[in-house]
């Protein structure tokens, strides 16, 4: 699925789209303060759903320890992913899998993938293809369920 419908109504928050601003190529740039994309929908997904996420990033700075590049769901047992000073991680808020520290300053594809009805420490993140051993992790046998009508694509810290 492509995200086309994610909306920022208001100009002061919306990340700013350039063509050549990632090694020559398109890319949404997030200034490091307030902006973000988001949509009240689950696009369609379960709690506890079958989802790949894929993005690439260069982080600019890192300024937080959970810094989220998409979440769906809201509050405890939803679904994120994220970056920062706390490593390449799924967050769950209500438990996290910790992979691989964030290089700033570096553009590199991320993967994070998840099958339906599994628990947390069933998910998995790949970086430039190679999937990523977990340093760390928290209720490992809890799964998502939050169901909440939410998704963003956001990042209030400075990444591209």
């Amino acid at each position: 699925m492509i995200i086309t419908s994610l909306k920022m109504s208001d100009n002061s928050k919306r990340p700013l789209y350039s063509t050549t601003s990632l090694n020559g190529m398109p890319a949404i740039t997030f200034d490091g303060s307030n902006d973000y994309l988001s949509i009240s929908s689950r696009l369609g997904f379960s709690a506890n759903p079958d989802i790949s996420v894929f993005a690439v990033t260069s982080f600019l700075s890192l300024a937080d320890n959970d810094e989220r590049i998409f979440q769906i769901g809201s509050n405890s047992h939803g679904l994120a992913v994220t970056g920062g000073t706390g490593s390449w991680c799924w967050r769950f808020n209500g438990g996290h899998e910790r992979y691989n520290d964030v290089t700033i300053n570096n553009v590199a594809q991320q993967a994070w993938v998840r099958q339906a009805g599994t628990n947390y420490q069933a998910s998995r993140f790949f970086y430039n293809g190679l999937e990523q051993a977990r340093v760390a992790g928290s209720s490992d046998a809890s799964s998502p369920t939050n169901v909440a009508e939410y998704c963003f694509y956001w990042k209030k810290y400075n990444w591209k």
